[in-house]
């Protein structure tokens, strides 16, 4: 059995608290990079709307999003 490797906490929480510092300042539509990942503010209820799809709901409106049937099809 091996022992458990050692986690430096404090820059973990430091981290953590950057991005909060970040996303605490951003309105509904702000958008910031975040490790090099750009991230949109949402509203809290279409935070909950987006949750509330299954899995397979969340598949279909992305691909409906990006797939577009063939005209006069």
């Amino acid at each position: 059995m091996t022992a458990p490797a050692e986690v430096d906490t404090a820059s973990l929480i430091a981290e953590h608290r950057r991005v909060e510092r970040i996303v605490s300042g951003m309105k509904v539509g702000d958008t910031a990079v975040i490790n090099g990942s750009e991230v949109v503010a949402v509203s809290l209820a279409e935070a909950l709307q987006a949750s509330a799809m299954s899995a397979a709901d969340r598949l279909a409106h992305d691909f409906a999003s990006y797939v577009r049937p063939k005209a006069g099809a």
